[in-house]
């Protein structure tokens, strides 16, 4: 190993940016290591077992095709395991808490600390995008404090696409904080335009922040009825080039992968646009590539070198457009380049005694691969619990808050369990599964969300009911 490469392995785990790793850094370095080897190598697993899979299915179900040796890869979603049969608990009436008083857009309050705006600052844009395996895949973020301080994290939804439909209510996008792989802590309040904020002292170090929408209003539309918008044609002299529709949605593309909104994409946003197009991290011979054939400024991709940069690829293609679409159904466009599988967000970090805060984008990943182990710790932790009469091993807990109830089911026996949860009877709420009685399947000794809840009309009163 080079010299730098050791030096970006200690900055990556010196907390306390000594340039040193002491005990205790070394130790959390060696566990996370070797609990990231173990996910990598179920998922590789899980890959080979999605590849046999797909080769006995139908062409409706075969995967996406591979793009360009440059932007090559396709996408693979985690595996459903069979857990086979097994009973039905059906647990306890939850407590007597089944109303909740009425969640009013003009009544929902988000306390702001009042000189907030005179702290240090910082922020990135992120979004949210429907997959149709994977479910809601989001940006991930780094966060450094260099010294202990009070903060105020919030996030909210955007609209920086004129494409993008306007919800009658806010996406929820809330977020959680975690340091060395612990839950910190999690937003819960929020004002009428859709703000979530958490405050906290949060002591120094490295805080990994993993946005979270519950898929109660984010949801997979129907695209049956859609005109396809045609992408590229064909010019007077059998050019490829591509249509004034096409441009104007890779303008718009472009606006969503400038995370620092300074209206260049970096080597790094570049990479997130493309690990969400093929999966693929672009390697140093690709960006290369891009540095001699578009259009840089400070080492950055303009707009108009990004719109390049596709025209080459429809170029590449002889004017088939199935690459395309990959690019951009995988950033939540519809067959008419309409945005409506994907909600933008912007994230804010003030801190009160910090002068410098780091905030990073640090990948991009579906929010079921760690995201609702935190949920559920979350929901044990401020959630009411309540024993199934049928099993005594089954616990249900329920977080309802605000704008948003959550519906855990703990397993305490040593063997896989189906739990039925019944929420029929809840009045004015919206899930995000197909209905209010869903039956999962939660792991021996582990917990599994049943469902999440919100209001269907933030104007009335919602009424939480599930057993």
């Amino acid at each position: 190993m080079s010299k730098n490469d050791v030096q970006n392995i200690i900055d990556d785990v010196d907390d306390n940016r000594d340039g040193r790793l002491d005990y205790r850094e070394f130790c959390n370095m060696m566990i996370s290591t070797a609990e990231d080897c173990k996910k990598l190598s179920y998922k590789v697993m899980e890959k080979k077992e999605r590849r046999k899979q797909r080769r006995g299915n139908t062409d409706d179900n075969r995967s996406l095709s591979s793009r360009r040796a440059s932007l090559s890869g396709s996408r693979q979603s985690l595996l459903s395991i069979d857990q086979g049969p097994h009973d039905y608990p059906k647990a306890s009436p939850r407590g007597r808490r089944d109303t909740k008083p009425a969640v009013s857009s003009r009544s929902s309050k988000l306390a702001e600390p009042r000189n907030f705006r005179e702290w240090t600052h910082t922020r990135s844009n992120g979004c949210f995008f429907l997959d149709q395996e994977e479910g809601i895949v989001s940006h991930k973020y780094q966060m450094y404090l260099p010294t202990a301080s009070n903060v105020w994290i919030t996030i909210h939804p955007i609209k920086i696409i004129e494409s993008a439909p306007v919800p009658e209510f806010p996406i929820d996008t809330a977020l959680f904080v975690l340091k060395n792989k612990k839950l910190i802590t999690f937003t819960e309040q929020r004002d009428s335009k859709g703000k979530y904020g958490v405050r906290a002292d949060l002591e120094a170090g490295k805080y990994t922040i993993l946005p979270f929408s519950t898929g109660c209003r984010l949801k997979v539309s129907n695209h049956r009825n859609k005109q396809e918008a045609k992408l590229v044609k064909t010019d007077r002299d059998d050019k490829v080039v591509i249509t004034k529709a096409f441009r104007r949605a890779i303008e718009e593309l472009f606006q969503l992968s400038d995370l620092d909104g300074n209206g260049l994409l970096s080597r790094q946003e570049f990479n997130m646009f493309n690990l969400r197009s093929s999966g693929e991290e672009v390697a140093d011979d690709e960006w290369n590539v891009v540095e001699e054939n578009v259009e840089l400024e400070d080492g950055e991709i303009t707009k108009k070198g990004f719109i390049r940069l596709n025209e080459m690829e429809a170029e590449d293609n002889g004017g088939d457009a199935e690459d395309l679409w990959v690019t951009l159904t995988s950033h939540g466009f519809n067959k008419n380049l309409e945005l409506d599988q994907a909600c933008p967000y912007r994230i804010d970090v003030y801190g009160e005694e910090c002068d410098d805060i780091e905030l990073k984008v640090t990948g991009i990943e579906p929010s079921s691969d760690n995201l609702n182990d935190y949920v559920c710790q979350s929901v044990i932790a401020k959630g009411e619990s309540a024993t199934s009469k049928d099993k005594r091993d089954i616990v249900l807990h329920t977080y309802i808050g605000d704008t948003r109830a959550t519906v855990v089911a703990e397993n305490k026996s040593r063997s896989p369990v189906k739990v039925n949860v019944d929420c029929s009877s809840s009045r004015n709420c919206s899930s995000n599964t197909d209905t209010l009685e869903p039956t999962i399947t939660v792991p021996a000794n582990s917990t599994a969300i049943a469902l999440h809840l919100m209001p269907e009309d933030e104007r009335s009163e919602w009424c939480v009911k599930c057993e």
